[in-house]
C-alpha cells in the first residue's frame, strides 16, 4: 500500500500528464479536509463505435474512486459518485466495480444503480487438454503482422458486434497493440480455410507476474458463418496447449456471465470462476 504522500504525488503527476490532451479527456473530483487530499475520483470519456446496445457510441468509464482508509464508510465515496451522475445528466452512466467489492454494491444501492453486467474471470490449472477437432479443410497458422490485421478486425467485429468494447477494435488498435512488449504473434492462432480466408482466431497473452506468470485466453473470435461446428472450442484448446507448453501452470480468461455458450465451453474444459467485475448503471 502506497504512503499518502506518495499517492498524492503520483496522482498529481498523472493529472498533469493528461491535462489538456484531446485523446484522453479525463474528469477529476477530489475530497479534501483542511487542504489535505482524502479521496479522489477519475472518469475517462471514451468514444466507441455505435453498437446495438448504445447507438450513440459514447461511453464514460469510472477509472478510479479511492478514499484513504481512515475516511471510509463516511459517505465520501457516495458523494463523489453522485457528482459523476450529475455530470452524466440524462446520459447513461456505467460504473465498474472490480472484484465485485461490497462497498461499491452499497454505494450503488444508495444511489439506485442497477447491476447491469457481470464480467467473470475464470481460471484453469494446467492439466489434461483434449485434442482439438477441426473440420475438414480448416488449418491453423500464426498471425502475420502487416498482413492479417484487416481480416482479424473484420471477423472480430462480426463475432462481437454485440459487445461494447471488444466489438470496437480497429486496425489502428491492433497495430498499436503489436508494439506492446507482451505481444507475440506465435501465440496468435488463426483458423483459415483452403483459400486462406479467416474463419476464427485465438489470441493468447502471457502475464509475467509477480507473483507467478499466468497465461490468458485473451480473445477467441469465430465468424458467425463458421460457428456451430466446434471451431471456438478447438481454437481455445490449441491456445491452452500453447500456454501449457510455454511452462505456464495456469490460464485465465474473461467472459460475460450471460454468454451461456462460452461459459459452458470453458467450464467443460476445466475452467472455474475465479472472481468477477460488476458494472452498475441506471
Amino acid at each position: 500500500m502506497a504512503e499518502k504522500n506518495d499517492f498524492v504525488a503520483a496522482f498529481t503527476a498523472f493529472t498533469e500528464s493528461v491535462s489538456g490532451r484531446q485523446d484522453e479527456p479525463f474528469f477529476h473530483w477530489v475530497a479534501d479536509l483542511k487542504g489535505g487530499l482524502i479521496a479522489v475520483m477519475s472518469v475517462r470519456k471514451v468514444l466507441k463505435v455505435p453498437s446495438p446496445e448504445r447507438l450513440d457510441g459514447c461511453w464514460g468509464y469510472l477509472t478510479n474512486c479511492y478514499a484513504l482508509p481512515d475516511y471510509r464508510n463516511r459517505g465520501i465515496g457516495t458523494e463523489l459518485v453522485e457528482r459523476l451522475l450529475t455530470l452524466a445528466g440524462d446520459r447513461s452512466a456505467r460504473l465498474w466495480s472490480h472484484g465485485d467489492h461490497p462497498a461499491a454494491a452499497a454505494i450503488a444501492a444508495k444511489l439506485g444503480l442497477n447491476r447491469v453486467r457481470e464480467l467473470r474471470r475464470m481460471r484453469w490449472v494446467a492439466g489434461d487438454v483434449p485434442q482439438p477437432q477441426l473440420r475438414e479443410g480448416v488449418r491453423i497458422r500464426a498471425f502475420v503482422p502487416g498482413q492479417d490485421e484487416a481480416a482479424v478486425v473484420s471477423v472480430n467485429h462480426r463475432a462481437f458486434s454485440w459487445h461494447p468494447e471488444q466489438g470496437a477494435l480497429t486496425v489502428e488498435d491492433l497495430v498499436a497493440t503489436e508494439q506492446q512488449d507482451w505481444f507475440d504473434p506465435s501465440g496468435f492462432f488463426l483458423a483459415v480455410d483452403a483459400s486462406d480466408r479467416l474463419l476464427g482466431f485465438h489470441w493468447t497473452k502471457v502475464h509475467p507476474g509477480p507473483p507467478e506468470a499466468i497465461g490468458e485466453v485473451y480473445v477467441v473470435g469465430v465468424d458467425p458463418d463458421a460457428q456451430g461446428g466446434g471451431l471456438g472450442k478447438a481454437l481455445t484448446v490449441i491456445g491452452m496447449e500453447h500456454l501449457r507448453a510455454a511452462g505456464l501452470r495456469s490460464v485465465m480468461l474473461y467472459v460475460e456471465s450471460d454468454n451461456a455458450p462460452a461459459v459452458a465451453v470453458y467450464s467443460k474444459l476445466g475452467f472455474t470462476v475465479w472472481d468477477a467485475d460488476v458494472q452498475y448503471g441506471r
